[in-house]
């Protein structure tokens, strides 16, 4: 994935619009959200690089707005195991390291 890439996928949401539907929920997020109309424009324009995020709530609202499910408008997928598996393995090295010393 090119890191110049968005970060999340607003833009091709908005672009799937027609332009009497575009006009008129760019106008309506902002308000539907409590936010500014530059604050959409530039979570529109967050690049995969960036350290910037969309608050999680905003984002929840914004997949809700778009009919997409949790999780769905982040252009990037986040790969993590279960929390028992990592606290398995943290003993494990644990107890090698009490059993070397």
């Amino acid at each position: 994935m090119p890191q110049d890439q968005r970060k999340y996928k607003i833009n091709e949401y908005l672009e799937s619009l027609t332009v009497k539907e575009y006009k008129v929920g760019i106008k309506l997020i902002p308000k539907l959200l409590n936010v500014s109309a530059n604050t959409i424009y530039n979570w529109r324009d967050i690049r995969l690089s960036d350290r910037e995020d969309i608050p999680a709530q905003k984002a929840n609202m914004l997949e809700q707005l778009f009919g997409m499910q949790r999780g769905e408008l982040a252009n990037y997928q986040v790969d993590m195991k279960n929390l028992k598996d990592y606290i398995k393995e943290d003993h494990q090295v644990v107890e090698q390291v009490s059993v070397d010393v």
